[in-house]
């Protein structure tokens, strides 16, 4: 009989200690699905985290013409990805083209600031709407992509940055800046 209590309060604590394992698994599961894409945008956003550069705004020029023509979701390139296209160009020097410069993207707010590389796209209205320029701006337009979830929330003001061959940059703001939100990332 002793024998038969033991093994009944054995088999009880065996029962409780599977029930306590499947609520802890239940708990887990709730939070990870409550906390975890916040924590996972969290994390990846500090990788790509940098500081405001003051050389960029020691670089600024206003020698120059940019325009952000949109903001779109890009699919093709993944589930959070986004592209921005547009296209600028310098002024300050007629002779040179777009493609004598290296250009990034810059998405700039006023705690952190992003470097994305560019895709050239050939932008033919450019060139003739700019024709009395005497430049070769076929080259002037631009693509960018970038994750979503790799943007900490803010304002970002968008601009252009070109590096000639012997290492000077010079920084073109757009009128376009980015609003993103936790939810949202919008183009304004």
């Amino acid at each position: 009989m002793v024998e038969k209590l033991e093994t009944m309060e054995k088999n009880k604590k065996e029962s409780n200690n599977k029930r306590i394992f499947i609520y802890i698994i239940w708990f887990v599961a709730i939070l990870n699905f409550l906390i975890g894409p916040s924590l996972i945008n969290w994390i990846t956003s500090q990788q790509f985290t940098q500081e405001p550069n003051q050389s960029l705004m020691d670089n600024i020029t206003t020698e120059g013409k940019s325009y952000v023509d949109g903001l779109d979701d890009s699919p093709e390139n993944g589930l959070n990805f986004m592209k921005i296209r547009g296209w600028a160009f310098l002024t300050s020097d007629k002779q040179k083209s777009p493609d004598d410069y290296q250009r990034s993207l810059i998405l700039l707010s006023e705690k952190s600031h992003y470097t994305l590389d560019i895709k050239r796209i050939e932008r033919e209205g450019v060139q003739s709407h700019f024709s009395d320029l005497g430049m070769n701006l076929v080259g002037s337009g631009f693509q960018a992509v970038f994750d979503n979830n790799s943007i900490l929330p803010g304002l970002y003001k968008i601009g252009v940055l070109f590096v000639n061959e012997s290492g000077q940059e010079l920084f073109l703001l757009t009128n376009k800046y980015i609003e993103k939100t936790s939810n949202t990332t919008v183009l304004k």
